[in-house]
């Protein structure tokens, strides 16, 4: 059965390169980059199912590259990946329609989870995260 293909961005090239190596067992990474301009490029050319990406980046920033793969017709899941705790960040972050948002400090607890929940259409955000009125 093949493994389901993912594309994966964030700033910080030592997470990104954590997040290559966790993933990887489950999933195929099919891209691994710096910023939205290079994510969007990304997507485009490699099709993945599901794009993990932080809420800021250079550039075009996480939540700018969301909304233009949604608005674009992308049928790849988004799920946030990021230190962003904020009520703000998190509804900004389905606004721009993400399937899930998840802590960095949640990773080995709550990413897979969240990439599984977003490939059968549901919702998820980090189990840290006040369950306030965020979603």
């Amino acid at each position: 059965m093949p493994r389901t293909r993912i594309a994966l961005a964030n700033a910080n090239r030592g997470l990104l390169d954590m997040l290559v190596e966790r993933l990887d067992r489950d999933f195929d990474v099919v891209a691994a980059v710096g910023n939205g301009d290079d994510l969007l490029d990304a997507v485009a050319a490699l099709m993945p199912a599901v794009v993990v990406l932080d809420v800021s980046m250079p550039g075009i920033s996480g939540l700018e590259a969301a909304g233009r793969l949604q608005r674009g017709g992308c049928s790849a899941r988004v799920v946030f990946f990021t230190s962003c705790r904020s009520t703000e960040c998190v509804r900004a972050a389905f606004g721009a329609g993400a399937s899930g948002y998840v802590l960095v400090q949640d990773m080995e607890t709550d990413l897979r989870q969240a990439i599984k929940n977003a490939l059968a259409g549901d919702a998820f955000v980090s189990a840290s995260l006040p369950p306030r009125d965020i979603v």
